[in-house]
């Protein structure tokens, strides 16, 4: 892959984003099912890692992120109820989503088959990680 994705086209950023505005009462979504079926996918995501024997920093960075971006807002939400409703709220996101990859030339096939081909050969496919490890490089 030439460039890591941008910001924009990792659904869990798009996740977090309709966390925060639901945990600030300007959505009235719950984004309590997205947290949970990103959350899961990740956890797969990270004994692929395991099984490619992807560099511990990659795979410990990665097991933040789930951690800040994934677990501590379900455990926020963790006394908000669940509605069918929002089945409905994952489906729309999904097809939002699968629009805006459009729009960038992307189909969530190709997303994925790259994401796992990234995975496949330790390089990380999103922006956050390598940034992450820089910052802590530079620190070192």
């Amino acid at each position: 892959m030439d460039k890591p994705f941008r910001l924009d086209m990792i659904p869990s950023n798009w996740i977090l984003i309709w966390f925060i505005l639901f945990y600030y009462k300007i959505l009235k979504y719950n984004p309590k099912l997205a947290l949970l079926l990103a959350s899961i996918i990740n956890i797969i995501q990270i004994f692929v890692m395991i099984y490619f024997n992807n560099s511990f920093i990659n795979i410990f960075i990665l097991c933040l992120l789930v951690l800040f971006v994934k677990l501590v807002p379900l455990w926020l939400l963790r006394k908000t109820k669940y509605e069918m409703k929002q089945v409905l709220y994952v489906f729309v996101f999904s097809i939002l989503y699968t629009v805006w990859l459009y729009i960038n030339g992307e189909t969530l096939y190709s997303f994925c088959d790259k994401a796992y081909n990234e995975t496949k050969h330790n390089r990380s496919f999103g922006p956050v990680i390598p940034f992450v490890y820089n910052f802590f490089k530079d620190y070192h």
